[in-house]
């Protein structure tokens, strides 16, 4: 499973569609949740953006660096799909 971060990884899938290689999912941890389109997938990033940018805030935390972070996410999520392996575990 290719998270956008750091190396593929394995994940319990616990959705009841069939997941393929280039398919969008949410996540928690290690387990596949929900399967969703494209459009619903950034909605999702932003609102856990969001989220993230106000936790910095209220923390005192450097929002430049959340920001940074889910951009690179972002973009990821907005370029070609191009799965990194060919088997989904």
């Amino acid at each position: 499973m290719d998270t956008g971060i750091g190396p593929a990884r394995k994940a319990v899938i616990a959705v009841p569609e069939s997941v393929q290689a280039g398919d969008y999912i949410l996540l928690y941890g290690d387990t596949a949740l929900n399967k969703m389109d494209r459009e619903s997938a950034m909605e999702t990033l932003e609102t856990m953006k969001e989220l993230a940018v106000s936790v910095a805030k209220e923390e005192g935390r450097r929002v430049a660096e959340v920001e940074r972070l889910y951009l690179q996410r972002e973009r990821r999520l907005a370029g070609p799909v191009r799965p990194r392996s060919r088997h989904i575990s």
